[in-house]
């Protein structure tokens, strides 16, 4: 029985993503005892948690409160530490890391604004939607049908935080990038920001000759930038790494992030790319997931120079039957350690033995180890982010009942 395969394509959750703590360069005291103690702290607060970090033996939870970027402290047992507001930082909270010293640095990303760039008028008969790729898959429109085109700008916003949360300086990536940005701790003095340029063809907005919407033209693009700029603790910039040619199925929105391979190499991905640079940019190796006929191939990925895991999905349609479905995977696909297991879920994180997926509509957090099987699970609320402590078990801070909840697991994820 012939049947065709269709891969199709999935986005990376931005903003409700476990972050793992990776501070590679850099060690806590060796014979520092792990204080990460189970407990389930309740806070009567409507704050939304945006990204969090675990750094022996507090935890520091990233978010916004009543739209003010805001940052939490707890201690070993879930207790309020401090709690600090910051009412001149605009934007939506994105990433958190603990520097050396027991300092935070932040990022805010601003809220993009829509630069409109032309409207075209359609002369030919409706055939399809859908992405632009392949002559075969060109939508085409109604006499007298428009579409509306534009850019996205927006600000990366940079905050350093002394010890007792206060702020020590504040600087802005100010340029024509869209896409999320990320941060990364480097060295023991640095730290990484990676943000996007997204560009090249817009997407079209199609309306009929009584203005009525009818359809999204999204247009394939492979020329978009990923940014990587060092700075020290002190904000000074030492260097900037672009990074070409970085794929996307659209004009949407990108999430990048950077983990270490061997030395100091770095692995930048998105959905659609795999690529390792060494940290004065020269590019090793690329991967890239191209489109097949009028679909996408869909993954998130996690690599590095151990382990490399990726999940994603196909559309089969049966030919003789004309019966569709969908098959969803996490993979792993390092040489010697090949498996597959059937999950809808998306990849998120990976310490040195288990990694963590989330649920495709972001109620339930798995984690596995690197066998491909499940150890736990727990199913959460939105927003939700997550992370590793140091007893490879999770933090997990969500909004629940009216407030935020924050529960810390043992490696059984027992809290």
């Amino acid at each position: 029985m012939k049947k065709l395969l269709f891969l199709l394509s999935i986005s990376l959750l931005t903003l409700s993503a476990c972050i793992k703590p990776d501070k590679p360069y850099f060690k806590e005291d060796s014979t520092s005892a792990c204080r990460s103690s189970k407990f389930q702290a309740n806070i009567n607060s409507a704050f939304i948690p945006r990204s969090g970090v675990f750094s022996n033996p507090n935890l520091f939870i990233l978010g916004e409160e009543q739209g003010i970027t805001t940052v939490l402290k707890l201690d070993s047992a879930g207790k309020m530490v401090w709690e600090k507001s910051f009412p001149n930082i605009s934007g939506t909270a994105s990433s958190i890391i603990v520097l050396h010293n027991n300092e935070l640095v932040f990022v805010t990303k601003e809220k993009d604004v829509e630069i409109p760039l032309s409207t075209t008028i359609y002369n030919n008969a409706w055939v399809q939607n859908g992405y632009v790729d392949y002559p075969t898959c060109h939508p085409f429109y109604q006499l007298g049908s428009s579409a509306n085109s534009f850019r996205m700008k927006s600000k990366t916003n940079i905050v350093r935080l002394n010890a007792d949360g206060s702020i020590k300086w504040s600087k802005s990536l100010d340029h024509s990038f869209g896409g999320n940005n990320c941060l990364q701790s480097f060295m023991s003095d640095e730290f990484l920001v990676i943000t996007m340029k997204i560009q090249g063809k817009v997407p079209e907005f199609v309306y009929d000759a009584n203005g009525v919407f009818q359809d999204t033209v999204n247009y394939l693009m492979d020329s978009n930038l990923v940014y990587i700029t060092d700075y020290t603790t002190d904000g000074v910039q030492l260097w900037q790494i672009e990074v070409p040619d970085i794929f996307n199925n659209s004009y949407t929105e990108i999430s990048p992030n950077l983990s270490f391979g061997s030395g100091h190499n770095f692995f930048i991905k998105s959905a659609k790319n795999l690529i390792e640079v060494t940290s004065n940019g020269y590019i090793l190796n690329r991967e890239r997931f191209d489109s097949i006929h009028c679909a996408q191939f869909a993954s998130s990925m996690i690599k590095d120079r151990f382990v490399s895991l990726i999940s994603g999905w196909y559309h089969e349609i049966d030919t003789t039957t004309g019966i569709s479905q969908y098959v969803h995977y996490i993979k792993r696909t390092d040489i010697g350690k090949t498996w597959t297991i059937n999950s809808k879920d998306i990849l998120i994180a990976q310490s040195n033995d288990r990694f963590v997926t989330i649920s495709e509509d972001s109620t339930q957090i798995s984690v596995y180890d690197l066998a491909g099987s499940l150890k736990w699970s727990y199913a959460c609320s939105k927003p939700v982010t997550c992370g590793f402590n140091c007893a490879q078990g999770l933090f997990i801070a969500e909004q629940k009942n009216g407030g935020l909840q924050v529960i810390n697991t043992d490696i059984n994820g027992i809290y």
